[in-house]
């Protein structure tokens, strides 16, 4: 009789650490419940730890009044196992709750997938995109290749891959899933384990994955530690300084958001709720505990934590240096992105051509500098001083009841050319994206909906009327106003119909003019080429452009 097949989740620890000197607590959380125990079908020099929190009724238990005795318990556990020198960490339950986050390969059950699996045989993938920190999860009914999940290799990041693995390796297993740990159903005993896990790290240890995908390379990991630590210390110069416009803190996992949850964070006491993670949270958090964010270490961000705290179910926690997003330069300007507390560089060939693509766009704009603390006020003063200028902020193209979309912030003209100009200020990653998405979004609906661009004639004879009549204008010039308007916004109209008209990205900023895309972080500005792709597909011509920031923020 065959052995029943069980699940495994597997980790890999880092070099450094050795079975015979392990300090278990170097591995695992402060705040780990684990125990040690022994395991007598397991072998003397394994290493297993569980924890088991005491059962408890069940929340809804009460609330419906249910008398029969009803249990919930919360069991996990870590095993860790040695081979050729190198140490495995078997989890099951919740038992990976409790490693610490820097303490094993990042890569290591992604990479196995990738180098094991049927290229044509995928099921699943888990992606995030670094600009905006949005993650995906894509599932097909039936098994494919990798072009099928529409995954963009150029602006995101593979996290995890679930697929059928090829024949060579079918006597191992029948399929893997991979992101940082592998998980896997094998029937094996514990005297075949570490046999298993020899031939599981010799995979890791192949590179055939770059033929089999080849288009994953664009965005590497960084495993040189000289290079970390000069990107650490940048991340913390850029902490210290509270540079709220380059970090950004995100909850470093796909989340099901049907259970309600609060976010608290933890490291110098236990903070209030809040609703969201986020940079400016974490930082609230530290000075009301009276810690100096100039003072914080590396160490200091892998010890404290953002956790997850559901209204029902076990809590989850991530460290801060894991959950935070940040992006660098060093090396020739070469491009590196810190996520999920794993340093990527971005070929430096694709950003060169990324550069070389983007700066032929970049033009000096005919808007004025910003004097303006908010983005509303500079549009309402820009719209004054440019030929026939419209500030359409907040106004409305969308179809009944469909997502307001804007048709931009400014509208005006160049040389008898339509200019739809969208402005933001500063240059953080989130809000340029949502920038450039709003100026596509805006562009293909007004060329395919007419009523769309009814609603755009209506809005600028609407504005234009409003300014009047808040100068105290007479009925006559009121309506004189709403007439120009109209008969301008029918020249607009006719022009995005015959598509003559221009889609004018313009960023205000302090930054030097002359370095162009450089100013943008680097998936922002994969966001950009992407946008103005697809504008030259709908034959729109496009640019972007900086605006001088001459404010005292």
């Amino acid at each position: 009789m065959s052995q029943k097949s069980r699940s495994y989740s597997v980790f890999l620890l880092k070099e450094q650490f050795e079975m015979s000197s392990l300090d278990i607590e170097s591995v695992l959380k402060q705040d780990h419940k684990l125990e040690k125990v022994s395991a007598t079908k397991a072998p003397k020099d394994w290493l297993t730890y569980v924890t088991e929190r005491p059962p408890r009724d069940p929340w809804w238990k009460s609330h419906f009044g249910i008398t029969e005795d009803l249990k919930q318990a919360v069991q996990g556990a870590l095993v860790f196992v040695p081979v050729d020198g190198r140490i495995f960490a078997l989890s099951f339950g919740m038992g990976y709750h409790s490693l610490q986050d820097d303490c094993y390969e990042y890569d290591f059950g992604l990479r196995v997938t990738l180098n094991s699996v049927n290229p044509e045989e995928i099921r699943n993938t888990d992606i995030v995109e670094p600009d905006t920190s949005r993650r995906r999860r894509v599932q097909l009914p039936l098994r494919s290749e990798l072009s099928y999940f529409d995954i963009d290799q150029d602006s995101t990041v593979l996290r995890a891959l679930t697929g059928s693995v090829k024949a060579e390796y079918s006597d191992l297993f029948k399929h893997a899933t991979g992101s940082s740990n592998l998980r896997l159903s094998v029937s094996v005993s514990t005297d075949e384990m570490q046999e298993l896990l020899r031939k599981i790290k010799a995979i890791y240890d192949l590179e055939t994955f770059k033929d089999a995908f080849p288009g994953l390379q664009n965005i590497v990991p960084i495993k040189d530690p000289v290079v970390q630590q000069e990107l650490n210390d940048k991340l913390l110069a850029a902490i210290h300084a509270e540079d709220t416009e380059s970090v950004s803190l995100t909850i470093p996992a796909i989340v099901d958001f049907v259970d309600g949850f609060a976010v608290k964070y933890v490291g110098v006491g236990h903070s209030d709720p809040f609703e969201d993670a986020d940079f400016d949270n974490y930082r609230s958090y530290l000075k009301s505990r009276g810690t100096e964010i100039s003072a914080l270490t590396i160490a200091d961000l892998r010890r404290h934590q953002l956790k997850l705290v559901p209204e029902s179910g076990p809590t989850k926690s991530f460290s801060i240096y894991k959950s935070l997003i940040f992006e660098s330069a060093i090396e020739n300007n070469s491009s590196y992105h810190l996520n999920e507390g794993q340093w990527y560089k971005v070929e430096e060939s694709y950003v060169e051509n990324l550069r070389n693509f983007l700066n032929r766009r970049c033009k000096d704009l005919e808007l004025p500098e910003c004097a303006k603390h908010l983005e509303a006020d500079y549009n309402a003063q820009a719209a004054k001083a440019l030929e026939e200028g419209t500030c359409l902020d907040t106004t409305n193209i969308s179809l009944r009841k469909q997502t307001q979309i804007e048709p931009c912030d400014i509208l005006w003209m160049s040389n008898d050319i339509p200019v739809l100009t969208h402005v933001k200020i500063g240059t953080s990653s989130a809000t340029l994206s949502h920038l450039f998405n709003q100026g596509s979004n805006s562009a293909d609906l007004l060329i395919d909906e007419p009523a769309s661009r009814d609603r755009l004639v209506a809005a600028i004879a609407d504005r234009r009327r409003k300014a009047v009549e808040k100068a105290s204008g007479s009925a006559d010039e009121i309506e004189a106003a709403r007439s120009a308007g109209e008969k301008f916004g029918e020249n607009v109209k006719a022009s995005i119909k015959e598509r003559t008209f221009r889609v004018e990205f313009a960023i205000i900023s302090k930054k030097d003019p002359s370095l162009k895309s450089d100013n943008l972080p680097l998936f922002s500005r994969v966001s950009l080429r992407r946008v103005l792709k697809d504008l030259d597909r709908s034959n729109v011509k496009a640019q972007f452009g900086f605006v001088a920031d001459k404010t005292d923020r």
